[in-house]
């Protein structure tokens, strides 16, 4: 066996042990880690440095401020990962949790509001004025339209496009151009923001 084929084992100091030992026992208790996931964080924190030390220059860094650094970089790694907005034990609750309520024991799933549901999916809802204005503005460009056009957006509403072609009995090639007609007939009405 060479040098080249078996690296150098690497050692860690008292001082690295130590450094180690407080860092999980600031963790232990913390961000949802328990007694049990002990030995697990200081076998990783143990793994990431040692594998972080084979790196170390002594001419660049004091191996005390290179293991420290490791370390902590390395917590805040493991913070991280474990506070990930999907893995957050803290915020985590199934919408099938019984809660009470005025008509009694409700599911969690049953008392989410519009807005709660568009922020979860990313989107804002506007006020119910400006949906109420956009709803009239709306159907009063629908109105305007030939009856065929009218009846492809009225379709539109609720069904795709294959299901609208199905419905109207014509080919889709065909109502790909009705379509287009029909968002020409939006944009002139500046409803580009609805296509």
């Amino acid at each position: 066996m060479n040098a080249l084929t078996n690296p150098p084992s690497i050692q860690l100091t008292t001082f690295e042990h130590g450094i180690i030992h407080r860092k999980v026992d600031i963790l232990v208790g913390r961000a949802g880690f328990t007694d049990a996931d002990r030995r697990s964080l200081q076998q990783d924190l143990t793994i990431r440095l040692i594998q972080s030390l084979r790196r170390f220059d002594p001419k660049k860094a004091n191996r005390k401020s290179f293991s420290t650094t490791v370390v902590e970089r390395s917590v805040a790694k493991i913070l991280r990962f474990q506070r990930a907005e999907k893995r957050d034990c803290r915020h985590v609750q199934s919408l099938n949790a019984p809660i009470p309520s005025r008509d009694g024991i409700v599911e969690l799933g049953e008392t989410i509001g519009t807005d709660e549901y568009d922020a979860r999916r990313g989107c804002a809802t506007s006020c119910p004025v400006r949906q109420a204005d956009l709803k009239h503005d709306l159907a009063a460009v629908i109105a305007r339209l030939p009856p065929e056009l009218r009846e492809l957006a009225e379709l539109l509403k609720t069904k795709s496009v294959r299901q609208a072609a199905q419905e109207m009995n014509v080919s889709r090639q065909y109502l790909a151009t009705l379509v287009d007609e029909l968002r020409e007939a939006f944009e002139e009405n500046n409803f580009q923001f609805y296509l």
